[in-house]
């Protein structure tokens, strides 16, 4: 019972480090094939996250990574890769 309450403390700490919901308007609006950009990353034996900025630019439509990473959302104590 000792180790239940243990996870469940951790479960409740992680919790309270969650950020507050965002509202519409604060999430960037983005287009992006997100179904082409899966296939691809697993026909090149890779996750989304190893791809290239180049690689996945081709599957943003009317933008770029550099600018969704301006736009992102900034959640506090992240950090993210440039």
């Amino acid at each position: 019972m000792n180790g239940q309450m243990t996870r469940h403390e951790s479960y409740l700490q992680s919790l309270k480090n969650l950020c507050g919901p965002y509202k519409p308007s604060e999430i960037p609006n983005v287009k992006m094939n997100l179904r082409g950009l899966v296939k691809y990353a697993k026909s090149k034996n890779k996750q989304v996250p190893e791809l290239s900025d180049e690689e996945i630019n081709q599957f943003i439509i009317d933008s770029s990574m550099e600018e969704v990473r301006r736009i992102r959302i900034k959640v506090p104590g992240v950090e993210y890769r440039n």
